[in-house]
């Protein structure tokens, strides 16, 4: 169930610097293409809890996260919510099915930290797919990142104990626990609340 968990270049890079330096660790960026990404991702800064939407709405824009968290979640008829994702530095947050059809997106997406992100609207997101042949490269190999992370939570649900899953957690990002609230990770990782504390009380001793 491995999140990397990356952070912002040092040596003051911008956030635009940040965002093609990390176009370029995964697809090939031209010249002419940085110029068009860059002249289309516009800094926003969002609050802690702040919802980018809610479901029933159409998701508004893209966003690649330069540093913070955010969580998508379904809420069902009780009001009970659930924790589908967590996207963290260097990961994009939204609803990519909503903003290409303009269709009320079925979850919604939280921060869970003070965030900045670049983001990208429907107009903006239609031109890169259509003018800059990286951004689409990309859409695939974030969409793959994204169903692989997917399916890997849902059999690791299935073949290892919450312990165990807890412990892969504590192992590779240990900085998890620092940003998100054990309840969110509770619900995130298919459990109770109550059953995490238990877990890591266990271990503890």
């Amino acid at each position: 169930m491995a999140i990397p968990i990356h952070y912002p270049s040092p040596g003051g890079a911008t956030p635009l610097d940040q965002l093609l330096s990390s176009f370029r660790d995964k697809v090939a960026v031209a010249a002419e293409e940085e110029v068009m990404i860059r002249n289309v991702f516009v800094e926003r800064h969002f609050a802690k809890n702040e919802h980018l939407f809610r479901a029933g709405e159409v998701c508004p824009c893209s966003i690649y996260i330069v540093r913070g968290v955010t969580r998508d979640y379904t809420t069902d008829a009780n009001g009970v919510e659930q924790t589908t994702r967590l996207a963290f530095d260097d990961y994009f947050s939204g609803d990519m099915h909503s903003l290409s059809t303009l269709v009320p997106s079925v979850y919604s997406v939280q921060c869970l930290e003070d965030t900045v992100g670049l983001v990208v609207d429907k107009a903006g997101y239609d031109y890169l797919f259509a003018q800059v042949p990286c951004f689409t490269h990309l859409f695939h190999y974030v969409r793959n990142r994204s169903f692989n992370v997917a399916l890997q939570l849902m059999a690791e649900r299935t073949s290892k104990t919450a312990e165990q899953r807890y412990l892969d957690l504590m192992h590779q990002n240990p900085q998890l626990f620092q940003r998100v609230p054990l309840k969110i990770i509770a619900s995130w990782m298919g459990i109770q609340p109550e059953s995490l504390s238990r877990i890591r009380k266990n271990i503890s001793l």
